[in-house]
C-alpha cells in the first residue's frame, strides 16, 4: 500500500523535475486523485489492523492460533484493499463532476483536495463534508491502535520472564516504530494547519 501510494505521487513529481511543462492533465489528475484515495488510507487500515495481530499473539498466546487464522487475515487484508475501491470512486467522482471556471490553475505538484477546490466555482459543502468525515475516520485510527497497545504493553510488563519481555518488546517494536513514524506525519499534516486549510476551503 505504501509502495502504491508513493507510485500515485512520485511519478508526477519527477515528471515536473524533469520536464518544462508542468502541467498535470485533466484524466491524469483525476487517476491521481483516484490512487492517492485508494492507496493512503488502505495503508492506514493495514498498520491499525495489524496491531490486533500484535495484540493477539502477546495478549492472548496460547490461543493465537484461533485467534488470528489465515482466514481472518485474508478478510482482513481485502477488507483493507477492498473497502477504499467504491469510497475512492464515489469521492474521485463527486470531485470531478464539480464544475470549473477561471484558469483551472493550482501552483502544486500534485492534485490535493483544498487545491482542487480552490479551482470549483460552485458550492462544494457536500464533498468537503465528505473529505472531512474520511480524514476523521483515518484520524481516530491512532487512538484505537494507542488503546491495544496499553493493553500489550501492561501484558509484557506483567511477565515474569526477562526472557519473555524481550520477546514480546521484539515482536511489537518494528510495527511500533512503522506506525509512530506513519500517523506522526498526519500529525506534522494537521499541525502545520492542513486540515484548517481544508475545513476553510470554498467552492
Amino acid at each position: 500500500m505504501s509502495i502504491g501510494y508513493s507510485t500515485a505521487i512520485i511519478p508526477q513529481r519527477l515528471t515536473n523535475f524533469l520536464s518544462k511543462n508542468q502541467n498535470i492533465p485533466f484524466g491524469g489528475c483525476a487517476a491521481h486523485m483516484y490512487f492517492a484515495f485508494c492507496f493512503g488510507p488502505s495503508a492506514c487500515l493495514i498498520l491499525a489492523m495489524l496491531v490486533y495481530d500484535r495484540h493477539a499473539a502477546i495478549c492472548t498466546l496460547l490461543y493465537f492460533s484461533l485467534v488470528m487464522s489465515w482466514r481472518l487475515c485474508l478478510q482482513l487484508a481485502l477488507a483493507s484493499w477492498l473497502s477504499r475501491i467504491p469510497m475512492a470512486t464515489i469521492q474521485t467522482a463527486m470531485m470531478f463532476t464539480l464544475p470549473f471556471c477561471g484558469h483551472n490553475l493550482t501552483y502544486h505538484f500534485f492534485c490535493d483536495n483544498p487545491l482542487f477546490l480552490e479551482l470549483v466555482c460552485t458550492d462544494s459543502f457536500m464533498i468537503e463534508v465528505y473529505s472531512v468525515t474520511m480524514i476523521v475516520i483515518i484520524l481516530m485510527l491512532p487512538f484505537e491502535i494507542i488503546a491495544y497497545y496499553n493493553r500489550i504493553f501492561i501484558t509484557i510488563l506483567k511477565m515474569s520472564s526477562t526472557e519473555g519481555r524481550h520477546k514480546a518488546f521484539s515482536t511489537c517494536s518494528s510495527h511500533f516504530i512503522v506506525i509512530s513514524l506513519f500517523f506522526g506525519a498526519y500529525g506534522e499534516w494537521i499541525r502545520h494547519g492542513k486540515l484548517q486549510e481544508f475545513l476553510g476551503a470554498e467552492g
